[in-house]
């Protein structure tokens, strides 16, 4: 499992469960609501890689998000500033394809620290 201060990644099924995916998920809404922030759903983003479509379709079933498509980050993250929501994007960056992870944005576009999952990890 790699934990950075913006992101969580591991192989899929292994180190990332999806059990740690749904209480890192809940843990970020619980922040959100927490700041007085209370959003109809979340924008949902991921990378082409096939674990992330399972991760994806979990998260759909499970949680209120808005699935705005596969996407390079940087556009996801622009998307969540230009309609003030948070959200989550489904990658592992430049890991090899059996990894999987989250990151999570505040809806000004900044990463939500990590730090705050530590309790659950």
């Amino acid at each position: 499992m790699l934990i950075a201060e913006y992101d969580i990644r591991g192989i899929l099924g292994k180190e990332l469960t999806f059990d740690l995916i749904d209480k890192s998920v809940s843990t970020f809404l619980n922040f959100l609501k927490k700041k007085g922030e209370n959003f109809d759903y979340l924008l949902l983003a991921m990378d082409n890689n096939k674990n992330n479509l399972k991760v994806k379709e979990h998260l759909i079933r499970k949680f209120k998000f808005k699935f705005i498509g596969s996407l390079p980050s940087p556009i996801f993250y622009y998307q969540v500033i230009k309609q003030q929501i948070p959200g989550i994007m489904i990658t592992a960056s430049h890991l090899p394809k059996k990894y999987s992870g989250l990151k999570f944005f505040l809806k000004d576009g900044t990463a939500w620290k990590i730090n705050n999952l530590k309790n659950i990890i």
